[in-house]
This record gives structure tokens, C-alpha cells and sequence, in this order.
């Protein structure tokens, strides 16, 4: 009866630790697969995330909800007065930053109107570059070119340089645009119509730009 008892006590012993080892494994498992879906050291997430729609860029069509061909009318109602712009010939650009700072993000609109056919001014061209706005593969600012080259069809265009900063742009005709600093990283991204990337566009875009 005796050894029956200590037999059980034994038995019983070796379950729960077959148990505890068994968990143990599926903790480190769960932290692998975790760690294995975080985000990479190039900016770009896993694929299982979602770009949310008003942050979502879309080569050749829109960032946001700012779509391109569409009338201008209601985005100084959403976004107010702008901080910066540029207006002449039926063309113009309005800028935000975040803040108001100039050192801040910034969400720039490039419009244009059929002068003497239509006064409806029609949204051109859409530059940001807050790192919240993404392409659906989670491509945003921050993003090396190096990676860019892998997921994009890249034609270097004629640069700028703002505040003694010389940055480089890149496009793919499909309509989107990156610019690229001096450590080869994604500062802001352009959203235009599918074709060829105007550079005049540029020199509007934020006071004291110069075409290269």
C-alpha cells in the first residue's frame, strides 16, 4: 500500500513537470513567431498590417483621401489655412506643416486649373512626409533606397536643395516619387499622374527650393 502511494506521488510528479516543460516550449515559440513579424530595421512592416485608409499612398492616384483629378475646393474647409504656398498661372501650391512648425512634417497639394476653359482647380500632385503615410506594402518615409529600388521601378530626376540640404529624386512612372537625403533615406514621397514627374513642380513645392 506504502509503495503504491509514493508510486502515485512519483507518477504524478513526472506529469507536471512534462506540463511545465510543454509550456516553456510554446512561450518561446510564441516570442520566435512574435519577433519574427515585428517590424524590419528597413521601415517596412510585416505584410499582415493593414495601411489604414486615410494614411494609404497610392501610386498615380492618391495619398489619403486626397485624390488626384479631383476638385480642390473642400481641402482648405479640412485642413484650413495653409502655412506656406504658391500661386500663379492657373497653378498652385499649398503647404501644411505639423504645428505650424516648420521644422515639422509637412503634407503639400499642387493644383491646377484649364485657364480659360474651367475655373475648378484640380488636384495635381500630393507630397508628405510624415512616416504614417505608406504604399499598401508599407512603404513610407524613413525607407532606404536601396529597399525602394527593390519594390519600385526607379528613374533618378533632377534634384533640389533646400537650406543648403541637396536631396535626390527618384520615380517610378507608374505616378510616385521619392526623395532621398544624403544617407540615401526616403525624406518624402510624391504622388502624381501615372507618366513623367515634372520638375517645375518642385520648385514650388516649399519656399527657397532650387532645382538642381
Amino acid at each position: 500500500m506504502k509503495f503504491n502511494f509514493v508510486f502515485s506521488i512519483l507518477f504524478l510528479a513526472s506529469c507536471i513537470c512534462v506540463s511545465c516543460g510543454s509550456n516553456s516550449k510554446d512561450a518561446v515559440n510564441t516570442g520566435s513567431r512574435q519577433s519574427t513579424d515585428s517590424s524590419s530595421v528597413s521601415g517596412i512592416p510585416s505584410p499582415a498590417v493593414t495601411v489604414p485608409a486615410d494614411s494609404l499612398i497610392v501610386a498615380g492616384r492618391s495619398i489619403g483621401d486626397l485624390e488626384l483629378d479631383t476638385d480642390a475646393a473642400g481641402i482648405m474647409n479640412k485642413y484650413g489655412r495653409p502655412d506656406a504656398g504658391d500661386a500663379a498661372m492657373g497653378k498652385a501650391v499649398s503647404t501644411w506643416f505639423e504645428g505650424h512648425d516648420t521644422a515639422g512634417y509637412s503634407l503639400s497639394i499642387f493644383t491646377s486649373k484649364d485657364v480659360g476653359n474651367s475655373e475648378t482647380a484640380l488636384i495635381k500632385q500630393v507630397r508628405v512626409t510624415a512616416p504614417s503615410y505608406k504604399t499598401e506594402q508599407g512603404i513610407g518615409t524613413s525607407v532606404l533606397l536601396s529597399q525602394l529600388k527593390k519594390n519600385f521601378n526607379l528613374q533618378q530626376q533632377k534634384g533640389y536643395k533646400l537650406n543648403q540640404q541637396e536631396v535626390e529624386v527618384y520615380a517610378d512612372s507608374a505616378g510616385i516619387a521619392f526623395e532621398i537625403d544624403k544617407q540615401g533615406r526616403c525624406i518624402g514621397i510624391v504622388v502624381y499622374p501615372a507618366g513623367s514627374l515634372h520638375p517645375d513642380t518642385y520648385a514650388r513645392f516649399l519656399p527657397g527650393m532650387q532645382i538642381k
